[in-house]
């Protein structure tokens, strides 16, 4: 646009004064048109350059603006996510709570299953008789289901699961009481036979057994219900022999009274 104004006015110049053109030599006219001509092309290269400045400080400033804008977008986005990460560090931190507490929980019940399991290996006191005998839990619980049983009438069911424990616990400490109230039970079914056979077993193999005064007893009244007279006087003999000072021999001392003589 300033090469079109500056070629007009030169042409202007000259075109519109032929009375000043012919005060010039043609050296001085062509020197005068050199430098109108310079100073055109001055003018113009300010103008291209002053629009190249401007064009620039222009990009400069779309690109300061668009930066700017980026830089807006970029943290309201860094802001959403930041709050997307507090809400999950706290979704996390409840889910770390339970877990933690279902953790702890499953840890306590395996703890616990481990001391149950420990527990039926482990010897368990067991009162009997103003004593204490260590038995193992499996000893303890079946003995203890027989004890019930017998408690409650069930006579045969007793003498059965009596007769059950001493199969299975045949070193158990708690054997000569199962061998006496399954000779018990026995004598109160009248079965006569298997009440002799336990009773006999208990005082064979534990003949000083604070429970085998009794036995001998009850072993004289199934020998004597058997018609086994001889063998029931000679247990309750054994008896007053052996255990003299007993509540027990007392009773013995009667049941031979009532025996009558012996008869050789």
């Amino acid at each position: 646009m300033i090469r079109n104004w500056a070629s007009l006015f030169a042409f202007s110049f000259f075109a519109a004064s032929p009375a000043w053109a012919q005060l010039f030599s043609d050296d001085e006219a062509r020197k005068a048109i050199i430098e109108l001509r310079a100073r055109i092309a001055s003018l113009e290269k300010q103008s291209e350059s002053s629009a190249t400045e401007t064009a620039i400080l222009k990009s400069r400033l779309d690109g300061m603006a668009k930066s700017q804008l980026d830089m807006v977008s970029e943290m309201g986005q860094l802001r959403s996510e930041l709050q997307s990460v507090l809400g999950s560090l706290e979704t996390l931190n409840r889910t770390v709570t339970v877990d933690q507490g279902t953790l702890v929980s499953g840890i306590e019940q395996q703890i616990q299953s481990l001391s149950d399991r420990l527990a039926r290996f482990e010897p368990q006191s067991f009162a009997i008789d103003n004593q204490t005998v260590l038995v193992d839990a499996k000893e303890k619980s079946a003995f203890e289901a027989a004890q019930g049983l017998l408690a409650s009438g069930a006579t045969e069911a007793a003498a059965a699961a009596f007769d059950e424990f001493s199969r299975r616990f045949p070193e158990s400490p708690l054997r000569p009481w199962a061998l006496n109230f399954e000779g018990a039970a026995h004598y109160l079914r009248k079965n006569y036979k298997s009440s002799i056979s336990a009773l006999s077993e208990l005082y064979k193999k534990y003949p000083s057994h604070t429970r085998v005064p009794e036995s001998l007893l009850t072993l004289a009244a199934s020998q004597a219900e058997s018609g086994q007279t001889r063998a029931a006087r000679n247990t309750l003999n054994l008896l007053l022999k052996q255990f003299p000072n007993t509540a027990q021999a007392a009773t013995a001392k009667k049941r031979l009274a009532a025996l009558g003589p012996s008869k050789n």
